[in-house]
């Protein structure tokens, strides 16, 4: 099974496009592709009976959409078509949703402008509302404009208010300028699947089954670390840039322009890549074990090493995603949605919600 990860919204993700591949994708009330169910989003249903890990027990009535993001303006929940605010460490609500299939993806530029992308297309927050702006018969989604076939978008992220790139399926790259979307067209993107999008500055990384980076003035492809890996999340420094292929975390030299180093975790599988909001001193990124109860969770020190962090996952549950309010404050979804966990200075507690 393919797994394309829609990393936070900036926050976290992931992306099952198994059938998109295969060619037989159905779109479910809540925007994710059937048979199967997103992994490692938090875009989860609360209720699995009568189906597998990973697949909804029933396609005619979901459960209520959830979601978790790890954004500039720090945590968010979505929840029955509301978001909450994690920020004080505690659920707080703080406006209206984007609708579920524009959900998948969502990156704040303030308290009051926004962009959400999902299987629907994608919306804009001002003014309070969410609007959208690009729905799925826009003619940068649409199959009659798309060889046949509907683009789903995965991820979105803004340098600045005025530019911003939004990904998908089919090689879809999108850039946000003179307020207005365009499809960029490279021959590079070709039909590959990207689940990732990352900005900073003028540079901007897009990945999936492939790894290409606009340098501020051309794209170029940078490829995956390894022939034949997927890569579901990046991190982009200032020094290196690192990304996830599920169970390792690779490390490109900015210098020599290259994949150069490779971490052994031994990992089942990771997500949730993500530096540590502020400016911390010494831990500066997290990775975390998907869908293992008691799994671990990995710290970037600033040696550029990764290590294992003492605050394991609950030994109860799976989780899916994982976003962190500090250095030693996070939370994150049971992998079935249903419950919210916080964890701080290694302590894990349950939030209602």
């Amino acid at each position: 099974m393919t797994r394309i990860w829609t990393p936070f919204g900036r926050s976290l993700a992931g992306l099952c496009l198994a059938v998109v591949l295969s060619g037989c994708a159905s779109t479910l009330p809540n925007g994710t592709f059937g048979p199967y169910w997103p992994v490692g989003n938090g875009l989860s249903e609360e209720d699995k009976s009568g189906g597998v890990e990973g697949k909804p027990g029933s396609e005619t009535e979901q459960p209520p959409f959830v979601g978790l993001y790890q954004t500039l303006q720090g945590p968010l929940l979505s929840r029955d078509g509301k978001l909450y605010s994690l920020s004080t460490g505690a659920l707080k609500e703080w406006g209206k949703a984007p609708r579920s299939g524009m959900a998948w993806s969502i990156f704040m530029l303030s308290s009051q402008e926004g962009w959400s992308v999902g299987g629907e297309g994608i919306a804009r927050y001002k003014n309070q509302l969410w609007e959208p702006v690009v729905n799925g018969s826009h003619e940068l989604l649409s199959p009659a404009t798309n060889n046949g076939v509907a683009v789903r978008l995965t991820d979105v992220a803004f340098s600045d208010a005025g530019r911003g790139f939004a990904v998908g399926t089919h090689g879809t790259v999108l850039e946000y300028a003179n307020e207005k979307w365009t499809r960029v067209e490279r021959p590079e993107f070709g039909t590959k699947h990207f689940g990732t999008v990352r900005t900073s500055g003028q540079e901007v990384w897009v990945a999936g089954e492939d790894v290409l980076r606009f340098n501020g003035t051309a794209w170029v492809k940078v490829g995956p670390p390894q022939a034949g890996l997927e890569v579901s999340g990046l991190l982009i420094r200032d020094d290196a840039v690192w990304a996830s292929t599920g169970t390792d975390l690779w490390r490109w030299d900015r210098v020599a322009q290259k994949w150069d180093a490779k971490s052994h975790l031994s990992a089942d599988y990771l997500g949730g890549l993500q530096a540590i909001p502020g400016n911390p001193a010494s831990l500066l990124a997290v990775a975390m074990e998907v869908g293992v109860p008691g799994g671990r969770i990995f710290g970037l020190g600033s040696g550029g090493n990764w290590n294992a962090l003492s605050p394991q996952t609950p030994v109860q549950v799976g989780l899916d995603s994982l976003v962190m309010l500090d250095h030693d404050t996070g939370f994150a979804l049971s992998f079935d949605g249903a419950v919210l966990y916080k964890f701080d200075q290694g302590v894990w507690t349950t939030l209602p919600f």
